[in-house]
Formats: C-alpha cells, sequence, structure tokens
C-alpha cells in the first residue's frame, strides 16, 4: 500500500492562498501535488482549458483531499471577527456600520483599504485561511 503524504505547512499556506482566490483546490495524498481548478459553482464558472484537470480529479478522486473555499457567511464572520478585535472602536465601528449596510464586502473592504489596520487585515485573512484548511484536514483525518 503507498504511504499517503500529509500537507505541509508551506502546502497549507499554497492551498490557503488558492482558496482566498476562489478555486477549489485538492491534495493528492500519494504525489503530494496541489491541483487548483475554478469553482464550478461559480456563474462565471467556464470549463474550457480546464477539461483535462477535471478529468484527472475524477479519475483520482480516491487519493484526493478536496479544500472547499468558504462560502459568503463564513467570510462574513471573519471579518466581523476582525472588527470586534480591534482596539481601535473608531475604526471597529466603521468595520461594523459597513458590514450592516447593503454590500457589506464591497464597503468592509473600502473602510479597511482607508484605515491604518490594512495590512493587519490581510495578516488575519491569510491566516483565517490557513485555519480553514487545517479544519477541513482535521475533518478528512475524523472519517
Amino acid at each position: 500500500m503507498a504511504t499517503r503524504k500529509k500537507p505541509t505547512e508551506q502546502d497549507i499556506k499554497e492551498i490557503a492562498e488558492g482558496l482566498e482566490c476562489g478555486m477549489v483546490c485538492y491534495y493528492h495524498t500519494s504525489t503530494g501535488e496541489i491541483l487548483e481548478l475554478p469553482n464550478p459553482d461559480d456563474i462565471y464558472f467556464e470549463s474550457e482549458g480546464w477539461e483535462d484537470l477535471m478529468d484527472r480529479v475524477e479519475q483520482e478522486q480516491e487519493q484526493l483531499i478536496q479544500f472547499e473555499p468558504m462560502n459568503s457567511r463564513e467570510g462574513y464572520l471573519m471579518m466581523e471577527r476582525f472588527a470586534e478585535n480591534l482596539d481601535d472602536e473608531d475604526v471597529k465601528n466603521k468595520l461594523l456600520q459597513a458590514l450592516n449596510r447593503k454590500g457589506p464586502f464591497r464597503h468592509f473592504k473600502g473602510t479597511i483599504d482607508h484605515s491604518p489596520y490594512r495590512e493587519d487585515w490581510f495578516a488575519y485573512k491569510s491566516q483565517a485561511y490557513r485555519d480553514w484548511v487545517k479544519a477541513q484536514l482535521s475533518d478528512y483525518a475524523d472519517e
């Protein structure tokens, strides 16, 4: 029986970055490869150019761990947690107000981009995505 590889910290970071870009990522437990595909549930998804990789994913499914991107609810909660943990009450309130408006993602981005916490947000989001990948790995290990 072939040895099953486990993702390294670098693999987890790479998978998290792919998910953050909206991709569906797969970790090949035999080769250690990371495969990325556009999310087929995305309304703009077109399979042209992705057929070979899609076929490979289908054929090698038993050797792959699939990682799903965060849905909009999980993304919203991530932004809310970031805002709630800020010590700067003014920015915290602006971010929470942005999240309570129509188009919360756009308003949050606009608010954070014009704040001194922009880099903190990117670091937080990056860590949240790595944690998201680790949680999915943990669910996989429990199966």
